[in-house]
């Protein structure tokens, strides 16, 4: 969950506090609730898993923007016409 800490949108650090500080995003718990479901022997086949070393462009991502959360149909669709 390292990962988190280089997210814009979370407020989770690895330092002492564990925090940034910063009020996080709500959607990086779907993020964290994902990773620790799976970490754990959760059901992979249900879960949208998020992975690649450009997450920290959620944050800025406009498709996101105004705390947008999409549906699954809608992130697959955005992947399929490769937005």
């Amino acid at each position: 969950m390292g990962c988190l800490s280089a997210c814009r949108f979370s407020n989770w650090a690895e330092n002492e506090e564990g925090t940034t500080g910063k009020l996080a995003d709500p959607r990086s718990y779907c993020i964290q609730k994902t990773l620790q479901e799976i970490a754990h022997n959760g059901d992979v086949d249900n879960n949208l898993m998020f992975a690649g070393h450009n997450a920290y462009r959620f944050a800025s991502d406009p498709f996101y923007r105004n705390g947008f959360i999409p549906t699954v149909r809608q992130l697959v669709d955005r992947i399929l016409v490769g937005d």
